[in-house]
């Protein structure tokens, strides 16, 4: 059987959950049984500050967060399986010198996100739903993003590494009003969270889609979508050997990634501490 999402390399996978409903009708992002508790008022601050965003089932994610310049996009950045918000930290912080806003957060029952309602949760030791609730506590932040911090959908652009890149596709699928995302290594399939749907439902919005050759899944999960994807909204770049997710960001690369993410800011001034 050839790779695709019907077939193919799926060792990364968890056991796979039940796919998330489509939200169909009426706008996704009043989600019922979802809230946000704001535990501090950092989002106007002019510097990196921690924030807290409680779920609907009383898990509190951790993130850190630092706002935009005028005019400029926010981008939320997902790590992978088993990694934490750091990974990301000093990519992040070439993106806010260039006037972009940021939040980076651990996901449910990874590094500082493991206070659930019971006590502590881990990924390693988790059981079902889990996997399959990180798409909406993506929608959770950024109903958060959008009613304390006052930063708009439209204004948000999403970025994920490895199962972060899947969840990513799958938040922004289901809202047009995102205009852009990043995914590092993406993959036809992880923790049952596929990008087969997702992918089509994204339509031709700008995506930004890297993998490396000899990470031989998610290089054929690009491979794919690049072939379905022949358009100008759709930018591909190759990382190098085994690079998987946030180890192929050094160098050109990086450069490349910042122009294509500064691209949506258009000839705004960026921070005067502004990478050179």
């Amino acid at each position: 059987m050839g790779e695709g999402w019907d077939g193919g390399d799926n060792r990364r996978n968890r056991p796979p959950t039940p796919a998330l409903p489509r939200k169909g009708g009426g706008d996704w992002f009043l989600i019922t049984f979802l809230t946000v508790t704001l535990f501090c008022q950092p989002c106007f601050s002019d510097s990196w500050q921690k924030l807290h965003v409680k779920t609907g089932d009383g898990v509190i994610l951790v993130g850190l967060y630092h706002p935009p310049a005028e005019g400029h996009l926010t981008w939320v950045f997902l790590s992978g399986l088993g990694s934490s918000k750091e990974e990301w930290k000093k990519f992040a912080d070439l993106v806010v010198a260039q006037g972009n806003g940021a939040f980076l957060y651990d996901f449910r029952g990874h590094g500082e996100s493991r206070q659930g309602p019971g006590g502590e949760i881990d990924f390693n030791t988790a059981a079902e739903p889990f996997w399959s609730l990180m798409p909406d506590d993506l929608k959770t932040v950024l109903h958060f993003l959008s009613t304390r911090c006052h930063i708009p959908l439209n204004r948000t652009g999403l970025a994920g590494a490895s199962l972060g890149a899947n969840v990513v596709l799958n938040v922004a699928a289901d809202n047009g009003a995102i205009p852009a995302v990043v995914l590092l290594s993406p993959g036809f399939v992880y923790a049952g969270i596929s990008t087969q749907d997702s992918f089509g439902a994204y339509g031709r919005r700008p995506m930004f889609a890297a993998a490396s050759p000899e990470d031989k899944y998610a290089y054929a999960t690009v491979s794919v979508m690049a072939k379905a994807r022949q358009d100008g909204a759709f930018t591909r770049l190759d990382g190098r050997g085994r690079e998987h997710g946030v180890a192929m960001l050094h160098g050109e690369f990086t450069d490349t990634l910042l122009r294509w993410m500064k691209g949506f800011d258009g000839n705004r001034n960026s921070r005067s501490s502004q990478r050179r």
